[in-house]
């Protein structure tokens, strides 16, 4: 049995890392390592927390946990990981994300049957739970070297969705160390690299969507899709004219309604005159429904105030 090192980046989230632990824990498929990379800085308050409730793993075989010096963002942290990793193929779970029972052996049944020798990474589909409880399943079903497809839908899986071949991460150079999108990234870098990925059609992974969890803000938000379409231009050459324009279309929408959240208002124009020009009537569109979903967002957040 091939062993499968998931490696699990923790951030100030030491009363939801347990959860994380304890859903790899509990797969069906049992030759597992994980690697508990603990981000917070030494001698805080969360690192020394987070080293309290590591101490209940501490005769787990399957478990190792190991220290950051000093906080490195998830990015490097996710690589020491990968570099500490025994196994062939690497899995990730965000701290406050959790694997259903059967995530990894479904996952690796792909890659196992696969002859495919470019086959580098397998995603499922994942379960998203919001702040007010809702659970929306989201669904991808790319598969191949999914380049284009990969830039105009922003991000075909996160993270925690995926498995991959450690000899390919190390490759193409592991996760970049970038305000944020470090996960689309990494996917383009091994697209662009003539690799491919495929997908587990099931419900393998739940995402807590929770606002105020993630490690980000609008302005690190804005310079990641910045960044992430600059590199994305890179690969243009392989693309149609067609589909050259779809791919800035959905870049400028992200970042039209960035820039508006943030009111920077002479960005947001900028990047509607760009929309108007490839697609006039699916824009206007676009910005009826954006004012739309703005306005009530805003009489929600006063009416929540009001209650409180």
């Amino acid at each position: 049995m091939d062993l499968v090192s998931v490696v699990i980046p923790t951030y100030a989230r030491n009363d939801m890392l347990k959860r994380a632990i304890d859903s790899v824990l509990n797969q069906t498929y049992s030759n597992i390592e994980i690697l508990v990379i603990d981000d917070n800085s030494n001698g805080s308050d969360h690192r020394r927390e987070t080293e309290i409730m590591m101490s209940q793993y501490e005769l787990n075989n399957k478990v190792r946990y190991i220290k950051n010096p000093e906080n490195m963002g998830g990015a490097r942290a996710r690589n020491v990981g990968i570099k500490h990793a025994g196994g062939k193929f690497v899995a990730f779970l965000d701290d406050d994300d959790e694997y259903f029972p059967e995530n990894i052996q479904e996952k690796l049944s792909v890659f196992k049957k696969s002859k495919n020798s470019k086959l580098a990474l397998v995603y499922g589909y994942t379960e998203t739970v919001t702040d007010s409880g809702k659970r929306i399943i989201v669904k991808h079903n790319f598969s191949g070297n999914c380049l284009y497809e990969q830039l105009v839908h922003n991000c075909i899986a996160a993270t925690s969705q995926w498995m991959c071949r450690k000899d390919v991460l190390l490759e193409v150079g592991m996760f970049q160390d970038v305000p944020c999108k470090q996960d689309s990234i990494l996917m383009l870098n091994i697209l662009k690299n003539d690799f491919e990925i495929d997908c587990v059609s099931k419900v393998l992974t739940r995402y807590y969507d929770y606002e105020g969890l993630r490690i980000s803000n609008k302005g690190k938000t804005i310079l990641g899709e910045i960044n992430y379409r600059n590199l994305g231009r890179e690969v243009y050459g392989k693309f149609s004219t067609n589909q050259i324009r779809e791919i800035e279309y959905s870049f400028a929408n992200r970042l039209m309604i960035l820039y508006l959240k943030k009111k920077e208002y002479k960005s947001a124009a900028k990047e509607l005159v760009m929309m108007c020009k490839i697609h006039l009537l699916k824009t206007i569109k676009v910005v009826v429904n954006t004012f739309i979903n703005l306005i009530v967002g805003k009489i929600s957040k006063k009416s929540f105030v009001r209650r409180g």
